[in-house]
């Protein structure tokens, strides 16, 4: 079966979720190299392996007492996605702010490579550059834009 966005989901009860998490029919919103994005709640969403869902046939949806649709979505899967691209443009942000203790901190390589896995999205938060323990004012102006001379990524979850 070819996992399309729009298509519906739920958990999988081989991946040890109880009966009641599994009785959610849940639209898939984003598809990542690797995990997708699913609609649940009222307006959340989350993010999780392939191998986490039962995919759901056409129109068999229907059958759930709880369904999650969403209006939202997105194909992550192309090239522009496998890889982040890194901002070669001279120093343009001033580190001059203290890293607060409620962001992720994670380096270059560890940003990479959980951004091109789809771990983390602009859907879910937001990334500040930081250098020598400092951090930018500025957002990144794309999660797959980094400037050169940033060492670190601070994530903050919204």
């Amino acid at each position: 079966m070819e996992i399309k966005q729009g298509m519906f989901a739920c958990l999988s009860t081989k991946q040890g979720y109880s009966l009641g998490q599994c009785r959610k029919a849940m639209q898939i919103m984003e598809l990542w190299n690797g995990c997708m994005t699913v609609a649940c709640g009222e307006h959340g969403c989350m993010t999780k392996p392939y191998d986490h869902f039962k995919f759901i046939e056409e129109g068999h949806e229907r059958a759930f007492k709880t369904i999650y649709t969403t209006e939202v979505f997105e194909d992550n899967r192309t090239e522009l996605w496998k890889k982040i691209w890194i901002d070669k443009t001279e120093p343009k942000d001033h580190y001059i702010s203290d890293i607060p203790n409620y962001g992720d901190v994670f380096t270059r390589e560890e940003f990479v490579e959980m951004v091109s896995t789809g771990f983390l999205v602009s859907s879910d938060g937001y990334g500040r550059p930081a250098k020598d323990g400092m951090m930018s004012e500025s957002r990144l102006d794309s999660i797959n834009v980094v400037p050169t001379e940033a060492t670190h990524v601070v994530w903050f979850n919204c």
